[in-house]
């Protein structure tokens, strides 16, 4: 398989002129409130890493979340500027306290971008699989998952949130993968099968993945039909949204992990659902 230089190249550091430091994104909650992570970004600065900050803080009682992704500082973290001291200087053991009963993924160097484009290029090459071809042109199809930017799969790699749950980083990663919708097909096959070697790879128990077909292909028709409504809300800033991409597969996991019985989701048939999307794909000419 060949490579592209963004395959090659592993991303800079934190301290890189496009991120902020959590003591930079703390002090702009101190002099500027409230603020969402796309007000401290400006366009300029990662959105994304500053939304998984924000999640830290949350969790530290540094700030707190007043409306959709918009927080104010709390008297804690008002203290922890003025004294100076690190913000994130314990969260470490919060983390480790918080989820020491229960598994979470700290490991995914299983993966590179060139092995995440090999997984969905598989797909294509497999004869029982079916693959929507770009033109209806194969060699096409290869070329465009072969050219596939290393860069964006790697900020799903670097950025991923390690302490946050289990079943939250599940939503996560399926959200990251459909919702950049990174390959002309198979976005969700990719996901699911990736999220299933990560699991092994961290020796959690991936039995009840991907769960049966008819839950699944739900669940997919479901999420291509939320991911139609929010175009404007799934690219590279937005990442680790907590929005209703995400609540959706979160519910999915929980229900599946947790053996939870979905009955929000019993009155409409999947013929419905595929009727819906294949309206909405009409008309949006998108796609998904």
């Amino acid at each position: 398989m060949s490579a592209q230089l963004s395959d090659l190249i592993r991303p800079v550091d934190r301290s890189a002129g496009s991120s902020l430091l959590p003591q930079q994104v703390l002090n702009e909650f101190y002099e500027n409130e409230p603020l969402t992570p796309r007000d401290i970004a400006q366009n300029r600065l990662r959105e994304s890493a500053i939304r998984l900050d924000c999640f830290r803080f949350v969790r530290l009682g540094l700030v707190r979340e007043i409306g959709e992704e918009m927080y104010i500082i709390t008297d804690t973290g008002k203290n922890t500027i003025k004294e100076g001291s690190d913000p994130l200087g314990d969260y470490s053991e919060v983390v480790k306290d918080s989820n020491k009963n229960f598994d979470r993924i700290t490991d995914i160097s299983v993966f590179d971008s060139r092995s995440v484009k090999q997984a969905n290029l598989d797909m294509l090459e497999n004869e029982k699989q079916t693959y929507g071809l770009i033109l209806d042109d194969r060699h096409k199809t290869k070329r465009r998952i072969l050219n596939v930017s290393g860069n964006r799969i790697y900020r799903i790699l670097r950025e991923f949130p390690f302490d946050e749950p289990f079943l939250t980083q599940c939503a996560h990663w399926m959200r990251a993968f459909t919702g950049l919708h990174l390959f002309p097909d198979g976005n969700h096959r990719t996901g699911m099968y990736l999220l299933q070697i990560l699991l092994k790879y961290n020796n959690i128990d991936d039995n009840p993945l991907p769960g049966d077909d008819i839950s699944l292909y739900r669940t997919i028709l479901r999420s291509k039909l939320i991911r139609l409504l929010q175009l404007d809300s799934v690219g590279l800033r937005d990442l680790w949204k907590k929005d209703e991409y995400f609540a959706h597969w979160h519910r999915y996991f929980r229900n599946l992990f947790l053996d939870v019985r979905n009955t929000a989701h019993t009155t409409c048939s999947t013929a419905k659902l595929e009727r819906a999307l294949r309206e909405a794909k009409s008309k949006n000419k998108v796609r998904l």
